[in-house]
């Protein structure tokens, strides 16, 4: 093996302007601090505020006995998306009534907005956007990574300290038809200068006029007048003409969702959603279902924003100065005997996605826990979460986590780990082309096309012995060339249930090794399948052993994921390359989500207790063949060998 990192070319990346002052806030000691960062709603004690509303909501689902952690929709939760866009376009919008709109959950206003992005730049035929200047910190960097060009207009003028009216209407002016044009709804970051009412009414007649297409970032509704109706009146301004725009609308920060598309005709929109389950599914795959709601009290927050204003004015001037096809099938047959082949959650005899205890008590922990609060985690995530999942994939007493060769982030989901991999890749690897196995789960090329790699397989399965095909799989990687990225199933395989021996790994290490290629690690059912977490992450520990470099994308039960460990040839260059990973997960959500859970050994024992169950089932039966494959298999997937019509 050649010595050196792979990443030896990786530099430092800068800090992040707008979550550095953050950090310099939490590092200063002076009472008298200002945290002028992060635009969270605080106490006076400085803390983001979790509203009432939303501690009774928590505690309604944590002590729902009813409650299963089943997966939303690729668009989201539908009451959820109803409630919203009403809230932003009004109940009686007849955008709603006529089902011209289409709405997305999606993750954080980031999220959202990176959403919208990639859905423009892969079906709007100009890929300029036009964003003010100056704006929030992080719209630069989200529409450039989605594939837009960015340019700005005049918005603020800073002899007045307020709006430059007249220079926004010449660059919109000038701007070409069709092209994108960001437009801060309310309470404009960072200026807080918005237009007037007959001001948004001139900038819509110079859109439509020009046939722009406007894209609205809505994430401080009620907190601009104290009105919900008020902050919204720019977007129903434009809606109520009848022409098309976009929203990402989020929610104090902490639940987000690209949000709208106002679309001509119903029939538009049904497409346009199709489309937009296209970017999300390897983007992330599903919403989170953890949430609440928006409620009038915010009232009371944008009076107690309006005060604060006022008092500062005061101060200053006293002192001068496919799977979800199968799913959606189940979910309507009415058979008895049904049995969802579809999507791989642990489910219980109920054929319900099972909520451990232990994250019921973490959940009841957590709500009633009155010192707790929405603070924004760092972008790379938890530290005391990244620190005990690298110990549990690698091990607590590996030399890689000892020596600091360990850079990890906390991502969301199993897909968001695997895409923040990819893009990390993308950006700051030598060698652009990953090698799949075939098959694997089907949401892998989406994802790593769309993260910036060229995709290629090697065998895998073996149809006719129901088994891996080594000798093919061990040719096609020996063919793949210097530098190339391999994916492998760390345990588990999606969707055969087959996997290597340790011998086999054994030889596919030193394959690997011998041939400079960079292993990635997918693990996403540690523990499901042999019912040991240490036996089943054997094959990552037997990469890290021999002090090469991998990447692991490391997921719980598919309701938390991280983008996992990137192990490092130093500590240095670990460093260096969490650096980088901030830089890709910054502009595709900012932050990760605070609430998480764990894993159980019982789910393993009764996964294996079922395959021998239908073994059983089946030579009781007589039924023709050979079944043993069933209980060789592992984890919570199977190849049973039957085809479409037995399946039906």
């Amino acid at each position: 093996m050649a010595s050196g990192s792979v990443f030896d070319r990786v530099t430092q990346a800068p800090e992040d302007a707008i979550l550095g002052v953050t950090v310099a806030y939490n590092k200063d000691t002076s009472p008298n601090k200002l945290n002028l960062g992060v635009g969270a709603y605080r106490t006076e004690e400085g803390k983001p505020l979790v509203l009432s509303v939303v501690k009774r909501a928590e505690s309604i689902l944590v002590n729902d006995a009813s409650r299963v952690k089943e997966y939303l929709p690729i668009v989201g939760l539908a009451d959820f998306n109803k409630l919203s866009a009403q809230l932003i376009f009004g109940i009686n919008s007849p955008a709603i009534q006529e089902n011209r709109v289409t709405t997305v959950q999606c993750l954080s206003g980031t999220g959202s907005l990176r959403v919208g992005a990639e859905f423009l730049a892969r079906h709007h035929h100009q890929l300029t956007i036009y964003i003010p200047n100056p704006t929030w910190g992080n719209h630069t960097k989200i529409f450039t990574i989605a594939g837009l060009s960015v340019k700005t207009y005049r918005y603020y003028d800073p002899a007045t300290r307020g709006l430059d009216f007249q220079g926004l209407v010449e660059d919109l002016g000038a701007a070409p038809a069709g092209a994108i044009v960001l437009l801060h709804a309310c309470a404009h970051n960072p200026t807080g200068v918005d237009p007037t009412p007959e001001q948004w009414e001139q900038i819509r007649q110079l859109i439509r006029s020009k046939e722009l297409l406007p894209f609205f970032d809505s994430a401080y509704q009620g907190f601009a007048s104290g009105s919900l109706d008020a902050d919204a009146h720019s977007v129903r301004t434009f809606v109520a003409d009848g022409g098309e725009c976009l929203v990402a609308q989020s929610y104090a920060k902490n639940m987000g969702l690209y949000g709208e598309r106002v679309c001509k005709a119903s029939d538009v929109a049904g497409r346009v959603e199709s489309q937009l389950k296209l970017v999300i599914r390897p983007m992330y795959s599903n919403p989170p279902i953890h949430g609440a709601s928006i409620v009038a009290t915010l009232k009371a927050m944008a009076d107690r924003i309006i005060s604060m204003r006022q008092e500062l004015f005061d101060a200053l001037s006293a002192k001068g100065g496919l799977a979800w096809q199968v799913t959606a099938a189940y979910n309507k047959d009415t058979s008895p005997d049904k049995l969802n082949l579809g999507i791989g959650a642990y489910r219980t005899e109920e054929g319900k996605p099972l909520v451990l205890n232990v994250v019921k008590r973490a959940e009841n922990i957590l709500v009633s826990d009155p010192s707790r609060n929405k603070e924004y985690l760092p972008v790379v995530g938890l530290a005391e979460f990244n620190k005990l999942s690298a110990q549990l994939v690698f091990g607590a007493n590996s030399s890689a986590i000892q020596e600091n060769r360990v850079a990890t982030a906390q991502c969301l989901s199993g897909t968001g780990s695997l895409r923040v991999g990819a893009e990390f890749l993308a950006r700051n690897y030598h060698q652009h082309t990953i090698y799949i196995p075939n098959p694997t789960w089907k949401n892998h090329p989406s994802i790593f096309a769309n993260g910036g790699l060229s995709v290629k397989t090697y065998r895998y399965y073996n149809a006719a012995t129901h088994g891996l095909d080594f000798q093919g799989l061990l040719e096609d990687l020996g063919a793949a060339p210097a530098g190339a990225i391999v994916l492998l199933h760390a345990c588990a395989h999606n969707p055969t249930g087959v996997d290597p021996t340790s011998e086999q790994w054994e030889q596919i290490r030193q394959l690997i090794r011998s041939k400079e290629l960079l292993p990635f690690f997918d693990i996403a059912y540690q523990g499901f399948a042999s019912g040991s977490l240490d036996a089943d992450a054997q094959s990552v520990r037997m990469f890290v052993a021999d002090g090469g470099e991998c990447l692991v994308a490391q997921s719980y039960s598919k309701n938390m994921g991280l983008y996992g460990e990137r192990v490092c040839e130093t500590s240095d260059v670990a460093s260096r390359v969490e650096s980088r990973l901030e830089l890709v997960i910054r502009p595709m959500y900012s932050n990760p989500p605070i609430h998480g859970a764990s894993i159980l050994k019982a789910m393993a024992d009764r996964i294996i207790s079922m395959r021998q169950q239908l073994f059983d089932a089946l030579s009781t039966r007589g039924t023709p063949g050979d079944w043993s494959h069933i209980i060789k298999q592992i984890g919570m997937f199977t190849f049973t060998g039957l085809n479409s019509e037995q399946e039906d």
